[in-house]
């Protein structure tokens, strides 16, 4: 007869070792894999779990999240008095978003195609 294999369950009260760090300090790789949410608990009242996730989106989803973290701190966190006229990551990041684009008009193309092919 074949046996069943173990199912290891944490205990209750365990907690990820990166639970307690800020979400946006996680690199953004481990912010893919995992979701926060509050529940309410008898003695802290509202304690914070984290789940991991296994279902992943395609790579341009997370390279479009990627971008727009990163022009939030471009604007939020950048002092303006101390970039550089051309601003060698502004450039960066300008480039990181045309290609992105490109990726996305290619794509849509490709879509566009197929219907008509199906309409045919």
């Amino acid at each position: 007869p074949k046996s069943v294999p173990r199912l290891f369950l944490p205990k209750q009260d365990v907690r990820f070792r990166d639970q307690e760090v800020d979400y946006n300090l996680l690199d953004p790789e481990r912010q893919r894999m995992v979701i926060r949410k509050f529940v309410p608990d008898d003695r802290e009242g509202w304690k914070k779990l984290q789940f991991e996730v296994y279902k992943r989106s395609e790579a341009e989803v997370y390279l479009i999240k990627d971008i727009v973290r990163c022009v939030n701190h471009w604007c939020t966190a950048m002092d303006p008095q101390k970039m550089l006229k051309a601003d060698p990551r502004e450039e960066v990041l300008f480039k990181r978003i045309r290609k992105v684009e490109v990726k996305a008009a290619a794509r849509k193309e490709v879509a566009m195609e197929t219907v008509v092919e199906k309409e045919r």
